[in-house]
C-alpha cells in the first residue's frame, strides 16, 4: 500500500492485489477501501470501492477527497476477507 499526490483536501491511495492460485485471474477483484481518523480505523471518514483487474495488473487506485486539511489520516484496504 502507498500513498502518494496530497494535496489540502485529497491524496491518492494506491496497492496491488495479487490473486489467490485458485481463482481465474481474468475477471476483476472488488477491493474495498476506508479512511479514518484513528489508527484503529474506528472513526471512519470514507469509504468505497474499487476494482482491480488484470489490465491494470491488479492495481488499484484511488482518488480520496473530501479530506480536512493538516490533519493525519490512517487508511487500508481489504479484499476477500484479508
Amino acid at each position: 500500500m502507498a500513498s502518494g499526490d496530497p494535496l489540502t483536501n485529497r491524496v491518492i491511495l494506491w496497492t496491488r492485489v495479487t490473486p489467490a492460485a485458485t481463482r481465474s485471474a481474468s475477471g476483476p477483484i472488488d477491493v474495498q477501501w476506508q479512511i479514518a481518523s484513528d489508527e484503529k480505523l474506528g472513526q471512519l471518514v470514507a469509504r468505497g470501492t474499487a476494482q482491480a483487474a488484470s489490465e491494470t495488473d491488479f492495481t488499484v487506485k484511488v482518488d480520496a477527497g473530501n479530506l480536512q486539511p493538516g490533519r493525519t489520516y490512517y487508511y487500508a484496504f481489504t479484499t476477500g476477507g484479508e
